[in-house]
């Protein structure tokens, strides 16, 4: 498993190019990375995982105590993304869907598109990794989907590279502490949407 997912984060890296223009090299992307982030773990678990969707953090468990907690963490996390997008690096970077800069309205199905990569990006590190190496790794299991996450975010800003480690050791102590990664990926959502409209709507001052 370990070894497969080398192959997958190997894979991720190397991806080509595809034809056409920005918008469709973009989603096209984003379409190729979430086939290969939760294609290749369903196939693992199809004809060699024996384990249930569930048990690998996809699961609405303890929906009565994780949205309150979520919601705590959410308000200063948003806070800080906001933040964030004084930081010309950052300002400049989002939207990644640059006709959204002019036209904000167009945030509604690039969210949508981004929604679905996350969350199989969520699966794949803090559902797949995680909750499959968790029985025999322990703690460790954590750090094993951190690292390759955290490498993964080369090429984005600098302070966002810095960030992206610890950051995915907290999406995955969160994901064990609540046995689902649904509020981790909720957060992360929340996040980006957060810089998103912070990078639109608070310019930067001149």
């Amino acid at each position: 498993m370990v070894l497969l997912s080398f192959v997958v984060e190997g894979l991720l890296l190397v991806r080509p190019g595809l034809p056409g223009g920005p918008t469709l090299q973009l989603f096209g992307d984003l379409a190729q990375q979430s086939v290969l982030l939760v294609g290749v773990p369903l196939l693992w678990i199809r004809f060699l995982g024996r384990v249930r969707l569930g048990e690998l953090g996809l699961q609405l468990r303890g929906i009565r105590r994780w949205p309150g907690e979520c919601l705590l963490l959410a308000l200063p996390l948003i806070a800080i993304a906001l933040l964030l997008t004084r930081v010309p690096a950052i300002h400049a970077t989002y939207p990644r869907f640059v006709p959204a800069r002019s036209q904000p309205w167009l945030l509604v199905p690039s969210t949508a598109a981004f929604a679905m990569y996350g969350l199989s990006w969520e699966f794949f590190f803090r559902g797949w990794i995680l909750f499959g190496l968790r029985p025999r790794w322990g703690a460790w299991a954590n750090i094993v989907q951190a690292v390759p996450c955290a490498l993964l975010h080369g090429g984005k800003p600098n302070l966002e590279w810095a960030i992206a480690f610890p950051v995915a050791m907290g999406l995955g102590a969160l994901a064990v502490r609540w046995g689902t990664l649904v509020p981790g990926f909720l957060l992360h959502l929340g996040v980006a949407l957060a810089i998103n409209l912070g990078s639109i709507f608070w310019p930067l001052a001149s």
